[in-house]
């Protein structure tokens, strides 16, 4: 991508692109240090609408610029309006070499989920897209009162129906396999289909989880562990 040069009056900080909870000063210090002594930073990322700039990422990179006293910023822009910004803001942090804190990532997510049609997607789509743990993305989800996670994934993967358990002849089989669909006496009105976009095991249990009780899948679980030690 080619580097533009901008004023750095033109680059606008106030449209809440700054997903950190706060900016690290020690960091701006030693940046601007660098930067006197001749080091050369990456360009800053940029999203013009049209009208102004937004800055996505480089927000570290700019307060020392200033600091240092440059007028002249090199900067990728790209096309966009704010809300791209935004986003291109909430993924690029991932990658940097200054850590982020907890609070940082919790303040990364709730700003994701405040996109519009960002609360539609689930809990593991957005772990991949941020680089954060699903049970954390699950638990600031949840405590910010964002829509819960959708209860269906349907992706390029295999697609796991648990019908097909269903499906054998075999009469004890099926004798073993009603504590599967029924465990711990919990009616059951209907099959469970369950669509996913991996065939990793840890995916497909972590998805489960975020669908169903945790009592439930215990007792699934040994269930399933009891058939599989049936002899056959």
């Amino acid at each position: 991508m080619d580097i533009t040069n901008l004023s750095a009056d033109l680059i606008r900080t106030d449209g809440g692109t700054q997903v950190r909870v706060t900016e690290n000063c020690s960091a701006i210090d030693r940046y601007a240090e660098a930067m006197n002594r001749g080091v050369v930073f990456p360009a800053i990322d940029v999203f013009y609408d049209g009208k102004d700039y937004w800055l996505a990422d480089g927000h570290h990179r700019l307060a020392a610029y200033k600091k240092c006293g440059h007028d002249i910023i090199s900067c990728h822009v790209h096309d966009g309006d704010r809300t791209a910004a935004l986003t291109f803001a909430c993924q690029s942090n991932q990658e940097h070499g200054l850590p982020l804190t907890n609070a940082d990532k919790r303040n990364i997510v709730i700003a994701y989920f405040s996109i519009l049609g960002n609360e539609q997607k689930s809990n593991n789509s957005v772990s991949k897209i941020l680089g954060v743990s699903v049970p954390f993305i699950k638990s600031v989800r949840e405590g910010a009162g964002v829509k819960p996670s959708p209860t269906a994934h349907v992706g390029v993967g295999a697609k796991k129906n648990l019908n097909g358990l269903n499906n054998s002849t075999t009469s004890n089989v099926k004798t073993n396999l009603n504590r599967l669909n029924n465990p711990a006496n919990k009616p059951v009105k209907e099959y469970i289909n369950v669509s996913l976009s991996t065939l990793s095991s840890y995916e497909f249990i972590v998805e489960l989880c975020e669908h169903f009780d945790k009592h439930y899948l215990k007792s699934c679980f040994q269930s399933l562990n009891d058939f599989l030690k049936t002899p056959d």
